[in-house]
């Protein structure tokens, strides 16, 4: 058995699997830094990792519990990215979300 966070990006990479061969590459922007807003209108920012080629597909990484900014992510979406994957990390809202205080579903809805 894998352990936890292994486990999580071994089935993102299965699930990734099934997808890329019906995928149709697409052409986009190179990679850099993006804003957007989240659940309740608060601003995120993050990180898209953009192919050097044509995109065959895209995935948004978001971590579990142990994590808050991108840069924990970073090793991920490069390799995703090297893959042909255009990937979107971005940093864990600190407003209306804590140790003492969680609210799953706003998560859920920031990465939606």
């Amino acid at each position: 058995m894998l352990p936890r966070g292994k486990s999580r990006l071994a089935a993102a990479i299965l699930v990734l699997g099934s997808v890329l061969p019906t995928a149709q590459p697409v052409s986009a922007p190179p990679s850099g830094d993006v804003s957007f807003t989240g659940s309740g209108g608060i601003t995120l920012h993050g990180t898209v990792f953009r192919p050097d080629g044509p995109a065959k597909s895209a995935i948004v990484l978001q971590g579990g519990s142990d994590w808050r900014t991108r840069d924990n992510l970073r090793v991920q979406a490069e390799m995703f990215r090297r893959l042909g994957v255009t990937t979107l990390v971005y940093d864990r809202r600190t407003s209306g979300y804590s140790k003492t205080q969680r609210d799953y579903g706003v998560l859920a809805d920031d990465l939606v």
